[in-house]
């Protein structure tokens, strides 16, 4: 649909008039489109009309492009509508911590102590490509780049950054972060383990300060009985 509040509010009146109860809806979509997605979840259990009355009547209303619907199965429904998701306009994937949880367990079981280094590297390289794709992407300086970059982790559920300080001058930074995902996975093991995450801070902190003489350390980390997880870069 597009952009004007008129066309949502329309939407909605034909849910009211035809008694369709919306459970949820989320509005999606960028700044480079002139049109958005609405996604509703409708209990059409008491509708007066048919659902495919009421999809018809849907695409009746000026604004609205195409209108798609998916029925239940049983006592569930998946949406299947908005293939890939999207993160800022590129394709990303989702997991379930239980899935992420089954996978670092069997990487620790296979590699043992090795595993540290896997996952530190892997943050090293996405920390680094992270930063250098929103730089290029948005020309933001460093300081505000970290902190925009803090709310994209946040956002996508790694943890919550509650404290971020950034010092380009002298080259250090510092990022508190609560329930940090890997640390949450591995639990109480007495010893840091946000290996991914260190490596991904160290990564960005090189491309913002544009120097490889930096280190990383986990001073605090909810593994070893911490409220929080706290990483600290400073140079070498």
């Amino acid at each position: 649909m597009d952009l004007k509040p008129k066309t949502l509010n329309d939407v909605i009146d034909v849910f009211d008039v035809y008694n369709v109860n919306m459970i949820t809806g989320l509005v999606m979509g960028n700044l480079r489109e002139d049109r958005r997605i609405l996604e509703a979840f409708v209990d059409c259990t008491e509708a007066s009309i048919p659902v495919g009355e009421i999809a018809e009547m849907l695409r009746k209303i000026p604004g609205v492009f195409t209108v798609e619907c998916v029925g239940a199965t049983e006592n569930y429904v998946v949406c299947k509508l908005h293939y890939p998701p999207k993160v800022l306009g590129e394709e990303a994937v989702v997991f379930r911590m239980e899935c992420l949880k089954s996978w670092f367990t069997r990487i620790w079981k296979v590699f043992g102590s090795g595993a540290a280094q896997i996952f530190y590297e892997a943050g090293l390289e996405s920390g680094r490509e992270a930063a250098k794709y929103f730089r290029e992407k948005l020309g933001l300086t460093s300081e505000v780049l970290a902190d925009f970059l803090a709310g994209i982790a946040s956002s996508l559920g790694w943890g919550k950054i509650v404290d971020l300080s950034v010092n380009p001058e002298r080259r250090e930074a510092r990022v508190k972060i609560e329930n940090l995902f890997e640390c949450m996975l591995a639990g109480r093991v007495g010893e840091p383990r946000g290996f991914f995450f260190r490596g991904h801070v160290l990564g960005m902190a090189r491309e913002l300060f544009g120097t490889e003489a930096l280190t990383v350390e986990e001073t605090k980390c909810i593994a070893r009985g911490d409220p929080y997880c706290e990483f600290q870069v400073k140079p070498l």
